[in-house]
């Protein structure tokens, strides 16, 4: 059951990421950061139960680039990449857990 709960809200991340592409409400990037930055500190967690450094490192800094407290001000074309590097990540990790 845990599989599938990760998989889900990994591949929820995803969705938004790449949604985030296009043009969207200002809402709608506020919705963003605070499930890319929830989601990742449950990667963290999960990641660092699994010793998992790799994994730890990254969701780390998406973290600290998606913090919904204090947020970082880029450019859209910076966002765009940014969105998509961590669209991959979150993609690769939903089908890369240790059991």
């Amino acid at each position: 059951m845990r599989k599938y709960t990760r998989l889900f809200i990994n591949l929820i991340c995803v969705l938004l990421l790449i949604l985030a592409l296009k043009s969207q409400p200002y809402n709608y990037y506020i919705l963003l950061r605070w499930t890319v930055f929830l989601v990742g500190m449950y990667n963290i967690y999960i990641s660092f139960q699994n010793e998992d450094n790799i994994y730890v490192s990254l969701f780390a800094l998406i973290v600290i680039i998606f913090n919904p407290v204090l947020p970082f001000y880029l450019k859209r074309s910076v966002w765009q990449v940014l969105d998509v590097i961590a669209a991959g990540i979150f993609l690769i990790r939903s089908f890369n857990f240790k059991e």
